[in-house]
């Protein structure tokens, strides 16, 4: 890991292009790399370039930070105004499958209220990568608010997805 202290240090740089760039060298580093980048990385969340912040947390969950900071992260990116750090939000939530537990709630809100398409696609997909029964009720919720009479279709990783009323489960069959 001795690369890390210098892209620690082009965090800093003025050009959004280098900090984008030296976040993302640090999330491919790997947990050895969490205890010197993790505090730069976090510093990037309130960035003035939204894909500084969006690169920053990826990196964060890359870097495997422990479950209390990496929620409170996650949380804040999921209520942020900026719906590309929404969306970046969601899609690490997505890779954590089912160990990410207690995003649900706020992801349904941003599935419901982002304008963005991709926000809305990633939060749902979030929501079904998530899977528990909550959820799942959850996500059927987030999805009427979405599209109450047609399916519409996800991105899933390299795949598509059409998901329809009749392939979500309603509460009643989730209870």
């Amino acid at each position: 890991l001795p690369a890390a202290p210098e892209l620690v240090k082009s965090l800093g740089a003025a050009d959004a292009e280098t900090r984008e760039a030296a976040a993302a060298a640090l999330g491919e580093l790997g947990d050895g790399a969490a205890a010197i980048a993790a505090p730069a990385l976090e510093t990037l969340l309130a960035d003035a370039d939204r894909f500084v912040r969006v690169t920053a947390v990826g990196a964060l969950s890359s870097l495997g930070r422990p479950a209390p900071r990496a929620r409170a992260i996650l949380l804040e990116g999921l209520r942020s105004d900026d719906e590309d750090l929404q969306a970046a939000a969601a899609e690490t939530i997505g890779d954590r499958g089912k160990a990410a537990t207690g995003f649900g709630e706020a992801l349904a809100k941003v599935a419901a209220s982002a304008k963005d398409p991709h926000t809305r696609a990633a939060a749902l997909a979030a929501l079904g990568s998530i899977g528990s029964l909550e959820q799942s009720a959850t996500l059927g919720k987030a999805y009427y608010t979405l599209s109450p009479s047609s399916g519409t279709v996800l991105p899933n990783g390299s795949t598509q997805i059409t998901v329809t009323p009749a392939a979500l489960p309603t509460t009643s069959e989730v209870t």
